[in-house]
């Protein structure tokens, strides 16, 4: 006897029809090809390497690369709005759509769909296209930005403001977006940092945080309180002679607005991402400050400190949030397959 086939891709494409008639932007192809952009992108490998493609599919490429801050757009080829096109252009371009280039679909009055890359001011204290039309509420944009936010799990944001979550996966569709947890962690990092570097510091962080990401390691981050010494329950690990100061850093860059000033900057973000990438703790403080990297809490059933991957990363966090409101002030989990959670003092 055979059995039935269950496909769920039927019910995608008719939500995403449902999102693009919203937008203003209805059509039964671009469904297909948006279907297709949205489960590629949910896991993307090539070569066996993830890559992490930010993809935007527009009716007019002028008015969105003018929307979020895009330049040197560069044709790579067409085809007809189909899953067989998407597929063609993102193995072009997915290789390539890696720290300031993204991938973007524009739909062409005789059916059709062009594609290419575009790129974006990737410096560390510029907001990313896609966190731009976030905030973005222009109905006239029609316009969609795709991006994974973690294993299987697709956000699309449009340029009038709507927002979907599309979970590909048996994760739980009611549990909290990643921005939520980010929001508490970011908080935290700039609480007593001084009002005119707030704003520069928050993107600071938030860049970076998004970007580590993209090294397929999980990551722990906690957060002592300005002025507070290093906790006890931090048993080893490397903690800077001399603290990176990132606020006063972004005061210098604003003081000099000189290429030294930005690349030390830009270098900043990346040498914290590194951080966050090597087994252990990262240590950060409420003033934007970095302290370690590397740290290691003991558990109560082991003799010694391990460094904490898979489970033991899990039980280091149960630790931390523990510790939170009294020694520490925040603490972040970000698991390998993307999973984030953040205790915060509110």
């Amino acid at each position: 006897m055979s059995g039935e086939i269950i496909a769920f891709r039927h019910l995608l494409r008719d939500e995403l029809a449902h999102l693009l008639d919203a937008e203003g932007m209805g059509c039964g192809d671009t469904a297909d090809a948006l279907v297709e952009i949205v489960t590629s992108v949910s896991r993307y490998l090539e070569e066996g390497t993830a890559l992490f493609p930010l993809v935007f599919v527009c009716d007019d490429l002028a008015a969105l690369l003018r929307t979020v801050g895009g330049r040197e757009a560069r044709a790579i080829g067409a085809g007809d709005r189909s899953a067989a096109t998407v597929r063609r252009a993102l193995k072009a371009c997915a290789p390539l759509a890696s720290d300031a280039w993204s991938i973007y679909f524009e739909r062409v009055a005789d059916g059709g769909l062009r594609y290419g890359m575009f790129r974006t001011d990737g410096f560390v204290l510029v907001e990313s296209p896609m966190e731009i039309l976030r905030h973005t509420r222009d109905r006239a944009l029609h316009a969609i930005g795709v991006v994974q936010l973690g294993d299987s799990v697709v956000e699309l944001r449009t340029g009038s403001g709507l927002v979907r979550y599309v979970y590909l996966s048996g994760s739980r569709s009611d549990a909290p977006s990643r921005a939520v947890f980010l929001r508490g962690m970011l908080a935290a990092l700039v609480r007593d940092v001084p009002e005119p570097l707030r704003v520069d510091t928050w993107t600071f962080f938030r860049r970076v945080f998004v970007e580590a990401r993209r090294a397929g390691h999980g990551s722990l981050v906690a957060v002592i309180p300005e002025g507070a010494p290093v906790p006890a329950l931090f048993a080893d690990g490397i903690l800077l002679d001399e603290p990176i100061d990132l606020p006063a850093a972004i005061a210098r860059y604003h003081d000099g607005r000189n290429e030294d000033a930005r690349a030390r900057l830009q270098a900043l973000g990346g040498l914290l991402a590194g951080m966050m990438g090597v087994d252990g703790i990262t240590l950060l403080r409420t003033d934007g400050v970095i302290v370690g990297y590397n740290v290691f809490v003991p558990h109560p059933s082991e003799a010694s400190s391990q460094a904490p991957v898979g489970g033991a990363r899990r039980r280091t966090y149960e630790l931390l949030a523990a510790a939170v409101g009294t020694e520490l002030a925040a603490a972040f989990y970000r698991s390998q397959d993307g999973h984030m959670e953040c205790a915060s003092v509110t």
